[in-house]
């Protein structure tokens, strides 16, 4: 499990043209992270105590832009 992430002040751009394909803006957890991959597995949990904020998330015609599935206590600040 990761701890402790942050996203800040990026500019993530899903899709210049889109494409039909499935593209995830920012995510913390959900990722389909190997069992054999977690220092120390916690319920199903991926990512705990993130932060994102200040960034801009556009063009995900097809998905969310912002994912926190299997992630815990993440904090969320304004974001576009």
């Amino acid at each position: 499990m990761s701890r402790e992430g942050i996203f800040e002040r990026n500019l993530v751009i899903c899709e210049l043209a889109h494409s039909g394909h499935i593209r995830v803006g920012l995510s913390f957890g959900g990722g389909g992270t190997g069992k054999g991959l977690f220092d120390e597995p916690v319920g199903g949990t991926e990512h705990s105590d993130g932060i994102m904020r200040n960034n801009i998330i556009m063009n995900c015609p097809n998905e969310v832009g912002i994912y926190l599935n299997k992630s815990s206590n993440t904090k969320i600040y304004n974001n576009t």
